[in-house]
């Protein structure tokens, strides 16, 4: 794994620990006992696959983001891609962080909604995607190597909510989750924040990791507690389980009962 000078180690916050972690991955560290003053970097390339053009022209108008997850911490400014398709964060404060990357919508948008033209898919380093496995930063550590892949194979989950007599019903709130435990992590793409349907009933999630998940429709939620497993495992009874292959777009039509006033 090229890390230089120091350690990292890929750590999922909340539910679980993603099982593909090496030993010195999953080594503990204290976050509390670093300073923030401290600094990292981080460094790659940017690759594409998708149909024809296979890239953007400008591959300059990439961002890769470091999204910290520390409560508190601030946020790093996005870094362009260089025109060679690398990237570089220079100095980085110690914490711990999630890799993402956008390339501004250059084509026309799909009818019915804004799907973007690229999609992150992921952001690999010797195996573990740090695109949806959260990692610590620490003091000095030099990661080198990653490769963040971008596609425009972009799945997206929509549909509506209807009640018994097939009408729109709205004030509910529509959460997917990944169906397996290993992908459960806060604030991962497997479990993108909940959403509350539009007024005509429907509701869009775009961006999903192909995998298997649940959908349920909520009347009401404590977004506090929606990534935990405790909610999650009172809930999946009552969820639609669905496969989304890559770049799909499926449509999903729940039946909801209201509550009785």
């Amino acid at each position: 794994m090229p890390v230089e000078s120091s350690r990292v180690r890929a750590i999922a916050a909340g539910l679980v620990v993603a099982s593909c972690l090496t030993p010195a991955l999953m080594r503990p560290r204290p976050v509390a006992a670093r300073s923030r003053e401290q600094t990292a970097s981080i460094s790659g390339r940017v690759a594409f696959e998708g149909s024809a053009p296979p890239r953007p022209e400008d591959v300059t108008r990439v961002t890769v983001t470091a999204r910290p997850l520390e409560p508190g911490a601030t946020a790093p400014a996005p870094v362009p891609v260089r025109a060679d398709g690398t990237f570089v964060f220079a100095s980085l404060p110690t914490g711990r962080y999630r890799l993402t990357a956008a390339v501004p919508d250059t084509a026309p948008l799909a009818a019915g909604g804004r799907t973007p033209r690229w999609a992150l898919k992921s952001a690999m380093l010797d195996g573990v995607d740090l695109a949806d496995t959260p990692f610590d930063l620490g003091s000095g550590d030099r990661i080198t190597a990653v490769v963040v892949t971008m596609t425009d194979r972009v799945a997206e989950l929509s549909g509506a909510l209807r009640d018994p007599k097939d009408k729109p019903i709205s004030c509910y709130t529509v959460i997917v989750f990944a169906a397996e435990k290993l992908h459960l992590v806060a604030g991962s793409r497997s479990m993108p924040p909940p959403v509350q349907e539009g007024h005509d009933g429907t509701f869009r999630f775009v961006g999903l990791p192909p995998g298997q998940y649940r959908v349920v429709a909520l009347s009401a939620i404590d977004s506090t507690v929606t990534a935990t497993e405790a909610f999650l495992s009172q809930v999946g009874p009552r969820a639609v389980a669905l496969t989304l292959a890559p770049g799909e777009h499926k449509v999903l039509n729940l039946r909801v009962t209201p509550p009785k006033q």
